[in-house]
């Protein structure tokens, strides 16, 4: 149905059929500014989705990707600054009991109101309040983190950078891939379900997008085949 993925995120897998595995994801900024928004998540809501596992997945990635990307990805270097420093801020929290009950999360003087109206306040630091002009911050535009009418090249561990031809084919080469043959593109449109799995793997795992969207029964057929 041309409705069916209307509201879930698109992304085009690439995908190594000899594994398989997804190589890469090209996506645009709302799947983009999902993965960034999780750097903004509350510790304590992260805890309770991974239920006291480690955390050791790829999360570390996407977080690199944001202190190494460029400020001109990003819609202000506001946002930039303030996914990184909600992760400075959480990483400070020294107390076992404020993991579990997290404190409310901080205000900030609203950048463009402040010089009139020094009391309106937003959430996020460089973060447009809920006062400001609608026609200066449209919606579709200012919300989010990443600038939009750019192509993203989203890997299997969640680290993120501009995509380009030439980081593709680089990609290849490193992992020694030249039959095309043997690659698959396939689009998908993620839900609901399948981002929160995405965030419970990002905490555990190296390999999300495979894990999240090449089913289980893909794989196992694919070790079966090939008797590992």
């Amino acid at each position: 149905m041309a409705s069916e993925g209307h509201d879930k995120l698109k992304l085009k897998l690439l995908i190594d059929k000899r594994f398989p595995k997804v190589l890469l994801a090209e996506a645009g900024k709302e799947v983009v500014d999902f993965l960034f928004s999780l750097m903004a998540l509350p510790l304590g809501s992260l805890i309770e989705l991974i239920n006291n596992e480690s955390m050791v997945g790829s999360l570390g990635c996407t977080f690199a990707s944001i202190k190494q990307l460029d400020a001109g990805y990003f819609l202000s270097t506001e946002r930039k600054t303030s996914l990184i420093q909600s992760q400075i801020y959480s990483g400070s929290t020294s107390s076992s009991s404020s993991l579990s009950n997290p404190a409310e999360p901080a205000t900030f003087n609203c950048f463009h109101c402040r010089r009139f109206y020094p009391n309106r306040t937003t959430t996020f630091y460089g973060f447009p309040c809920k006062f400001c002009s609608p026609a200066t911050y449209s919606e579709q535009t200012r919300m989010g983190y990443a600038r939009g009418s750019i192509m993203y090249s989203v890997m299997d561990d969640l680290s993120v950078q501009p995509m380009s031809p030439t980081s593709t084919i680089a990609l290849l080469n490193k992992l020694g891939l030249k039959d095309f043959s043997l690659l698959e593109e396939r689009i998908v449109f993620m839900t609901a379900d399948e981002a929160l799995e995405l965030v419970k793997a990002s905490l555990s795992s190296k390999n999300v997008l495979t894990d999240v969207f090449l089913a289980k029964k893909e794989r196992a057929t694919f070790k079966s085949e090939n008797h590992f």
